[in-house]
């Protein structure tokens, strides 16, 4: 108990008893110690990392962010000794940290959730096994061990995780993107590096529990940071091919598949399918991270076929719902990404012809809005049969819901003409722009797309550009 007298939490006992011993070298270099390490900051169902805050504000939590990151962050004892472990050990460590979150029953916001430690460890993880540069720049504000306790690492150099000697023996090519090209490439890579990448995904896709939110934006998270990592210069023309193998022919790419294409069919028509679009588009789109440089990701492209062609007539297949405006404005945003000038070129060099599922769906939504117009005659219909006191005690509700329904109508109304004219300028004037408004309606994607003739996003919000390395 503390001079306010609260009793510590158990990840505070937990690394008040660890970090003495690692700074007064009162461990062993053991399995057994790494292990109770992993085992009481990941595998203790009463701590939760998501809930674990860098500041202080709904839990009073800044100190335990600080001591978890000295205790387990990259510029650690425990994560170097966790480095040079032998592949089964790190695959435990790293098979505890992602169920941590699968587990996880935080209940904050998601936007503070992504400033919890388990984040940041996340980050920070990523950003080093998957390095941008010769030089791990990730920063990190827990305070640092002392020089003589820290043990010296094989990995000091992240780059070192892919085998010099190897990448020296194997020059490999863009054009041999096959499997036994991924199988030599495999040879040339760290067995931890693909430990990391493999369970990271697979585990964040799993199907064997429904995701949260949480789980998609960390998943989303270290797809766009393998793309980043596999675009990112290199004056080693070996070890830059290297890379690139690995993301044409990723190893988890049948699991995250069958994630989107399970979850494309099974997600109810709410809001909440926004976060997993957000994660499809960001493996689907690898070119916003080199510059919009088409030719150089078309090798991606062609090798992942499947998640354009299957994965695009799932999309479009759905049920939407359309109850109000944030519902329209939704499938306003989708649609603007699957019809931007960039996916407009993919669809066309992998021949899929993507105006019959526009046309369907356009037909779908005035069905929709004859439906929607309906319940507002009806509604009104109701209304005007009531008295003022009525309307004035009894009726507040149903006064909102024809209010709102409006609303809905009218943008529903709005998004097929601005729909119709697109598609009939695209198809008469081939040089004519439509002009379109816009408005921003999701925090996750963030791109910026042009007008274009044959493009719906005419009835779409425009996206600002980032290229900040964070989980934001």
């Amino acid at each position: 108990m503390d001079i306010y007298g609260s009793y510590p939490s158990r990840l505070s006992i937990a690394c008040s008893e660890l970090l003495p011993r690692i700074q007064n070298q009162s461990y062993t270099f053991d399995v057994y110690f790494l292990q109770s390490v992993v085992d009481r900051i990941f595998n203790d169902s009463q701590i939760d990392l998501l809930s674990v805050l860098s500041q202080s504000g709904i839990n009073d939590t800044g100190n335990e962010y600080d001591q978890v990151i000295e205790l387990i962050g990259i510029n650690s004892v425990v994560f170097k000794l966790l480095l040079e472990s032998k592949s089964d050990f790190f695959k435990y460590f790293m098979t505890s940290f992602c169920r941590h979150l699968e587990r996880s029953s935080c209940i904050l916001p998601l936007e503070m959730v992504q400033d919890s430690v388990y984040m940041r460890l996340l980050s920070d993880y990523v950003c080093f096994m998957m390095p941008v540069n010769e030089e791990n720049t990730t920063a990190v504000t827990g305070k640092k061990i002392h020089p003589e306790n820290t043990v010296k690492s094989s990995y000091s150099t992240p780059l070192n995780l892919f085998k010099e000697e190897a990448l020296r023996r194997y020059a490999l090519c863009p054009s041999s993107h096959s499997i036994r090209t991924l199988r030599t490439m495999i040879q040339s890579i760290s067995p931890h590096f693909l430990t990391f990448i493999c369970i990271l995904v697979r585990s964040y896709c799993s199907l064997s529990n429904w995701p949260t939110d949480y789980r998609l934006i960390a998943l989303r998270f270290v797809l766009k940071e393998i793309h980043v990592f596999a675009l990112a210069e290199s004056e080693d023309f070996n070890f830059s091919q290297s890379k690139l193998q690995l993301q044409w022919n990723a190893p988890f790419t049948d699991e995250l598949f069958d994630f989107f294409l399970s979850l494309f069919t099974r997600w109810p028509p709410n809001p909440s399918f926004t976060n997993l679009f957000d994660v499809w588009v960001t493996w689907i789109r690898p070119w916003r991270y080199c510059g919009n440089d088409l030719q150089r990701v078309m090798p991606f492209i062609r090798s992942n076929r499947r998640y354009y062609i299957e994965l695009s007539d799932a999309f479009w297949g759905r049920k939407f719902s359309l109850e109000c405006t944030d519902d329209i404005e939704n499938l306003a945003s989708y649609i603007c990404i699957l019809t931007s000038p960039d996916m407009l070129e993919i669809y066309e060099a992998l021949e899929y012809n993507l105006e019959p599922n526009v046309l369907a769906l356009l037909n779908s939504l005035k069905n929709d809005a004859e439906n929607l117009r309906l319940k507002v005659l009806r509604c009104e219909e109701k209304l005007t049969k009531t008295n003022w006191f009525q309307r004035t005690f009894f009726c507040l509700e149903e006064e909102l819901l024809l209010s709102e329904q409006k609303k809905a109508l009218e943008a529903l109304e709005r998004l097929i003409l601005n729909a119709k004219k697109a598609m009939s300028d695209g198809d008469l004037n081939e040089s004519e722009n439509v002009n379109f408004a816009t408005k921003t309606v999701s925090t996750n994607e963030a791109e910026s797309t042009s007008n274009s003739p044959k493009s719906l996003s005419s009835f779409s919000p425009l996206f600002t550009k980032t290229n900040s390395r964070s989980l934001h």
